[in-house]
């Protein structure tokens, strides 16, 4: 399969994560600050979607654990 690699900005990645337009599997991260960036955005965007943000606490260590995004190797 042909790889395309391209920049986006964190506003876009989280409106298509908001949408379920993206899913944060189908990324592949380059360096350790993007895909922290990617998880977080993933857990923010499923509480949104998914959850009552006034009725669920997320400890973001704990979910972010077991949340697997791939980081590419150098």
């Amino acid at each position: 399969m042909k790889k395309v690699q391209v920049e986006i900005s964190e506003e876009t990645l989280c409106r298509l994560f908001m949408k379920g337009q993206l899913c944060a599997a189908e990324l592949n991260c380059l360096n350790l600050d993007s895909k922290h960036t990617v998880q977080n955005l993933c857990l923010e965007s499923c509480l949104y979607r998914f959850g009552n943000k006034a009725e669920k606490t997320v400890h973001d260590d704990e979910i972010s654990s077991k949340i697997n995004i791939k980081l590419a190797s150098p």
